[in-house]
């Protein structure tokens, strides 16, 4: 039985077209990554890409098996992200911001957002001052 997480490799790897984008974007390593591959390949006994030095190129049967995989994927995907958000969440949002920047363009976008989901906690300064605090 194939585990999830090949299957997500295997959509990271298709989408990005290199095992090592695909590992930075799953936070993986790129030998865990190519394993995942590998063992799909394994179980179903067919080959999914063609492997050139500088890119994974997806055989027929590799397209086939996107097509008929990535919506489920996504789904589940979608719904494990959600799921974990109650959904009267708050969020905080911490800005750091010259005063003139704030005033001008920051303000209208924070108050374009509409909505009370968000936490904003203001810092206003000069940059160096504000670079010092975020280090």
């Amino acid at each position: 039985m194939a585990d999830f997480e090949w299957y997500r490799s295997f959509v990271a790897v298709y989408q990005e077209g290199t095992v090592s984008a695909a590992a930075q974007r799953r936070a993986l390593t790129q030998p865990a990554v190519s394993g995942h591959i590998l063992a799909l390949e394994k179980l179903f006994d067919i080959q999914l890409f063609l492997r050139t030095p500088r890119q994974m190129i997806p055989t027929e049967t590799g397209h086939a098996l996107y097509i008929q995989i990535i919506s489920a994927i996504e789904q589940l995907e979608s719904a494990t992200q959600s799921g974990l958000q109650p959904q009267n969440a708050s969020y905080e949002i911490r800005l750091g911001t010259a005063r003139e920047y704030f005033y001008v363009d920051g303000l209208v976008r924070l108050a374009a957002q509409g909505t009370t989901k968000y936490r904003v906690t203001l810092t206003i300064g000069h940059t160096a001052r504000l670079l010092r605090q975020l280090q």
